[in-house]
C-alpha cells in the first residue's frame, strides 16, 4: 500500500509541475499579446494622424486650386481609343503532314 501512495504522490507532483510550466507559458504569451496590442494601438493612432494630415493638406489644396475638383475631360488624341484598334483577320490554319 505504501508503494502505491508514493506512486500517486509522484504522479501528482509531475502533473502539478507540468501545470505550473503551462501557467508560466500562458503568462508569457499573455504578456507578449498585451505588448503587441499596445504597439498595434499606437500604430493605428499614428496612421489616423497621418491620414488626417494628408486629408487636411488635400482639402487645403482643393480650396486653393479649385480646378483640381473638376472632372477630367476626355481630350485624347484621335486614333488612341479602344475603338480605333482594328482586329486582324484570322487566317485559316491548314495542317499538312510532313513528307513521307
Amino acid at each position: 500500500m505504501g508503494e502505491r501512495r508514493i506512486e500517486v504522490e509522484l504522479a501528482t507532483a509531475v502533473v502539478q509541475a507540468k501545470s505550473a510550466a503551462l501557467d508560466a507559458e500562458l503568462a508569457t504569451k499573455m504578456t507578449r499579446y498585451a505588448i503587441m496590442n499596445e504597439v498595434t494601438v499606437a500604430m493605428r493612432k499614428e496612421h489616423d494622424v497621418f491620414k488626417n494630415d494628408i486629408t487636411m493638406k488635400l482639402q487645403k489644396l482643393h480650396r486653393k486650386y479649385p480646378f483640381f475638383n473638376q472632372e477630367a475631360t476626355s481630350s485624347s488624341p484621335k486614333g488612341t481609343g479602344p475603338e480605333s484598334v482594328e482586329e486582324e483577320l484570322e487566317e485559316e490554319i491548314v495542317y499538312k503532314p510532313p513528307f513521307q
